[in-house]
């Protein structure tokens, strides 16, 4: 009896040890320090803003107002990225009509351009839901070519009223064309304000007109970005802004292929986040953003 008795007080003490150490496994120290363990400042040089060449950032923040500026085509964001799914101005295309096409034949860079046709009655290629403000002067630049030097061409802002006519906001002649690739660049002065406008190159006469890279940039852009992106980013005075991302990182993307003149790069598809990169953007335009 006295040998089950010490056995069985052995066995609960060994029991009660565990059931002790488990306890106290499974409750962790913690100290509170009545002092701070740092100088109360996070190094700025840890956290910062970022720009990515993925969907709609960098075209959100670049001043050009003209989407698919080389007629490369629009594809749809990647289908598995969360979005509400409502267009913005990666979306916008260029009106479809029976006026124009797109060519793959000797185009000015990349691997297509656009062909408008006149037959004698005037012919139109526009693009639409431009925002433009009274006053300002937008920079057009485009590059053009032609069967028929005698085509009368114009380049046109214009807005359509409540009665269904529609406003000029500014126009300008574009002079007789070549049957070789040539630019042509002009100054527009907006006479209103919409955030409907409507861009407009025009033909009158007998004949093709091809044209590529066409650009619309306001007058207050800085170095090629808004300039309300530039002061609300110098207002946040970021100490980190990096450049890079998925995009990149990967291999896919060639940095020498997109530096220099912007109308010289040719675009690419953007495997990670869908659409097409205008290429607009590269390391250049960002050193200069920051």
């Amino acid at each position: 009896m006295t040998r089950f008795l010490v056995t069985a007080l052995v066995c609960s003490l060994l029991v009660l040890s565990l059931l002790t150490t488990a306890t106290t496994q499974e409750l962790p120290l913690v100290k509170v320090s009545k002092t701070s363990l740092h100088s109360g400042r996070i190094n700025p040089l840890i956290y910062g803003s970022f720009i990515e060449l993925w969907d709609d950032h960098v075209p959100g923040l670049w001043a050009e107002m003209l989407n698919d500026r080389g007629f490369e085509g629009v594809k749809p964001r990647a289908d598995w990225c969360h979005y509400i799914g409502e267009p913005n101005v990666c979306d916008r295309e260029w009106d479809k009509t029976g006026d124009w096409s797109v060519d793959l034949t000797d185009p000015f860079n990349g691997p297509c351009c656009a062909k408008l046709t006149s037959t004698g009655s005037p012919a139109t290629i526009t693009q639409s839901g431009l925002f433009t403000k009274k006053g300002m002067t937008y920079h057009f630049s485009g590059y053009f070519r032609t069967d028929s030097p005698e085509l009368r061409i114009k380049v046109v802002l214009k807005a359509l009223l409540p009665d269904e006519s529609w406003m000029i906001l500014a126009s300008a002649d574009i002079p007789k064309q070549r049957s070789e690739w040539r630019m042509f660049s002009c100054d527009l002065i907006s006479t209103g304000t919409t955030d409907n406008a409507v861009f407009e190159i025009s033909i009158s006469g007998n004949g093709s007109l091809w044209m590529d890279k066409l650009s619309l940039m306001p007058d207050d852009n800085v170095n090629g970005w808004r300039s309300d992106v530039v002061e609300a980013i110098r207002e946040l005075a970021p100490p980190v802004i990096r450049w890079g991302g998925c995009v990149i990182d990967p291999g896919h993307y060639k940095w020498k292929d997109c530096v220099g003149n912007r109308d010289y790069r040719v675009p690419f598809e953007n495997w990670f986040w869908g659409r097409i990169d205008s290429n607009d953007v590269g390391i250049d335009e960002f050193l200069q953003f920051c």
